[in-house]
């Protein structure tokens, strides 16, 4: 496994990691993951679940034992906050008992949630940066990150020098995006490490509707690894997920070749939001792709926590006039996604 440097922290990190966000309920299966990882040297590992007593109990319980094992083998990551529980009691409280579940009382990354995010800019984030530079200063971390699902803000937070890393969805459907060498540029200037995340667009890339699509996951890395990314992390839900992203470097370069799968990729996920946030902001504050993302839930059925979240957004899709008020978010969305009709079921649902 080839390895980069994570921006200017010093961190060597693998070229292909991995994510915790999908693993089940099953130790067997993380044990397995963890032992592809190691055998494949993919030793950079991103732990979203922080909370090592409560919902994320399954996760710690399976993997504690085996980043314990493996410590000085793999780069951690740790979240400080997550997406339901990020106020910052719930991070004082949850980080520390990270720590000490990893063996040496020490996480190469501290990672900041969905900055960004309701309830995760202004006072939050202040707070918690002074919270993880006293961490940094103890020797407890050895770097501060940040992800971000907005391009703009990530360029932003680049160029402000608080942190040393980004996480940040790069992917295929990010091609022609106009805005990421801004992003690149300030990175490169900051010594701000990036790493990759959803690199098959959150699965969109290899399937779309259940039916599989002709791009392969060696080529949806191909495509972010000749980015200027330190590493990349796909989420895995088992071990044949993640051999199948190291098997990158078996293939053939003509076979992992990004640019042969261009241009059919806005034919194969016409009207599927990949979440790129072109279409924002919104006119009338309507943060577009949260709504998107929680209609797409509730296709599973309308939960407490999808009403919850619903309830917490600032500005509700009835805000929206359709295109007769503006229609902005349609002509911005190049995968042609109905956006005002994505905001009317919501109301619908939740209204």
């Amino acid at each position: 496994m080839k390895t980069r440097e994570l921006g200017r922290t010093g961190i060597a990190v693998s070229e292909i990691g991995f994510g915790t966000e999908h693993l089940p309920p099953d130790a067997g299966v993380i044990g397995e993951i963890v032992e592809t990882a190691i055998e494949g040297d993919a030793t950079f590992l991103d732990v979203l679940q922080i909370d090592p007593a409560g919902d994320g109990a399954y996760v710690w319980d399976g993997l504690g034992p085996l980043i314990r094992e493996h410590r000085e083998k793999l780069v951690l990551a740790c979240h400080w906050g997550i997406g339901y529980l990020y106020d910052l009691d719930s991070c004082k409280r949850t980080f520390p008992e990270a720590l000490g579940h990893v063996g040496n009382d020490f996480i190469d990354v501290a990672m900041m949630t969905m900055v960004g995010e309701p309830g995760r800019t202004g006072s939050w984030l202040d707070a918690s940066l002074r919270e993880l530079e006293s961490y940094k200063s103890q020797g407890q971390i050895g770097c501060i990150a940040a992800s971000v699902h907005d391009v703009n803000l990530a360029t932003e937070l680049a160029k402000g020098g608080t942190i040393d890393a980004l996480m940040l969805a790069i992917n295929m459907t990010q091609f022609d995006d106009e805005r990421l060498p801004e992003l690149y540029h300030a990175c490169n200037e900051g010594g701000i490490g990036l790493i990759a995340m959803k690199p098959y667009s959150a699965g969109l890339l290899l399937r779309v509707d259940g039916k599989p699509t002709s791009i392969t996951p060696a080529q949806c890395l191909d495509y972010v690894l000749g980015q200027p990314v330190s590493t990349v992390v796909p989420g895995v839900r088992n071990a044949d997920e993640l051999r199948a992203a190291l098997a990158f470097y078996g293939t053939p370069e003509a076979k992992r070749d990004h640019h042969k799968a261009l241009p059919t990729l806005y034919r194969s996920l016409a009207g599927h939001c990949v979440h790129c946030r072109r279409c924002m902001p919104c006119s009338k504050g309507i943060p577009i792709t949260s709504v998107i993302a929680i209609v797409n839930w509730a296709r599973e059925g309308v939960q407490d926590w999808l009403r919850s979240m619903y309830k917490a957004l600032p500005v509700k899709p009835s805000a929206c006039d359709g295109c007769d008020d503006c229609g902005d978010c349609m002509e911005a969305c190049a995968f042609d996604v109905d956006v005002v009709g994505v905001m009317r079921q919501a109301v619908e649902l939740f209204e």
